[in-house]
C-alpha cells in the first residue's frame, strides 16, 4: 500500500491508527484532587452554587488543562453545587472505592439492623411494620430495585480512570459518588467537566440539571481536539501528495474535494 492510499484508508477510518507509546491514564485522583473539598452538607448545610478557590496544587494534566489556548484559567472555579442527599452520606462514608448499589444497600441493611440494636438497647423496640419502623428503615435503606443496573451507584477509585460521564448525571449523580471518604458526597458539576476534560474557565448554562446533562452529552474536548489535530494534519498531507503528483503528471494521490462525503 502507498503511503497515499494508507492515509486515504486513514481518513476513510479503514485502518485504526495506534500509538506506539501511549500516554499514561489520567486517574481520578489526577482529575480532581486540587479542586475544593466540600464537606458543608455533612454539618447540615446545602450545596451552593459559588465560586470557590483551588485547594491544592494542579498535577501536570490538570495544569495542562488549565492552560487551554484562549481560555486563561480563572483564580475561582465555579459550579462547585453538588447534591443534597442526607440519607446517603453514611452510605457514601462506609462505601470503600469502587463499590457499587449492592455494596452500599448491604452496607444500609448493616446499618439499619445496627440503628435496631441500639434502640432496643433503650428499651425501644421497633415492629416490622409499624409506622415508626417504615420511617426508620425509610432513613436508613434506599428504595431502589437490586435485581438491575448495579451501576447506578458507584464509588469513584482513586487510582484509575473515572468511568463514562453520561447525561444521566441530570436526574442523579449517584454513578459517581467522590472517592473521598472524608467528603462524602456525589461530584460536582466542575468536577463532572474536568473528567469530561472541560477547561476550567468553561461555563455551561441552564439549571443544574441542564448543566449536568450539557457535560454529560459533550464529546470530551480533549478528545475532540486529538481528533480533529490528527485529521487535519491527514488533510494537508494529502494535499501536498496530490500536489506533487499533479506537478509530476501522474495522479496518485486525492484531493480533499474528491474525498466522500461523511
Amino acid at each position: 500500500m502507498t503511503t497515499s492510499s494508507t492515509q486515504i484508508a486513514l481518513v476513510l477510518g479503514l485502518v485504526v491508527p495506534s500509538v506506539a507509546k501511549p500516554a499514561p491514564a489520567v486517574s481520578v485522583r489526577d482529575a480532581l484532587d486540587d479542586l475544593p473539598r466540600l464537606s458543608a452538607h455533612l454539618l447540615g448545610v446545602k450545596p451552593v452554587d459559588e465560586p470557590l478557590p483551588l485547594q491544592g496544587e494542579p498535577s501536570r494534566w490538570a495544569r495542562e488543562l488549565r492552560k487551554w489556548p484562549g481560555r486563561p484559567a480563572p483564580e475561582m472555579v465555579t459550579g462547585n453545587w453538588y447534591r443534597y442527599t442526607p440519607r446517603d452520606f453514611r452510605l457514601f462514608r462506609e462505601m470503600a472505592s469502587g463499590d457499587r448499589y449492592p455494596q452500599a444497600l448491604a452496607i444500609a441493611h448493616r446499618l439499619f439492623l445496627h440503628f435496631l440494636e441500639e434502640q432496643r438497647a433503650k428499651g425501644k423496640h421497633l415492629q416490622p411494620g409499624s409506622a415508626a419502623y417504615e420511617s426508620a428503615r425509610r432513613a436508613y435503606i434506599p428504595p431502589y430495585r437490586n435485581d438491575a443496573f448495579h451501576d447506578k451507584w458507584g464509588k469513584l477509585r482513586s487510582s484509575e480512570p473515572a468511568w463514562t460521564i453520561t447525561a444521566h448525571l441530570s436526574r442523579d449523580t449517584y454513578s459517581h459518588i467522590h472517592y473521598s471518604t472524608a467528603q462524602a458526597r456525589t461530584i460536582t458539576m466542575r468536577e463532572a467537566a474536568r473528567l469530561q476534560s472541560f477547561p476550567d474557565s468553561f461555563e455551561f448554562s441552564g439549571n443544574q440539571g441542564d448543566r449536568f446533562c450539557q457535560i454529560g452529552n459533550a464529546v470530551p474536548p480533549l478528545l475532540a481536539r486529538a481528533i480533529a489535530s490528527r485529521l487535519l494534519e491527514q488533510l494537508r498531507e494529502l494535499e501536498s501528495e496530490d500536489s506533487r503528483t499533479a506537478r509530476s503528471g501522474t495522479r496518485r494521490g486525492v484531493g480533499i474535494s474528491e474525498l466522500p462525503a461523511f
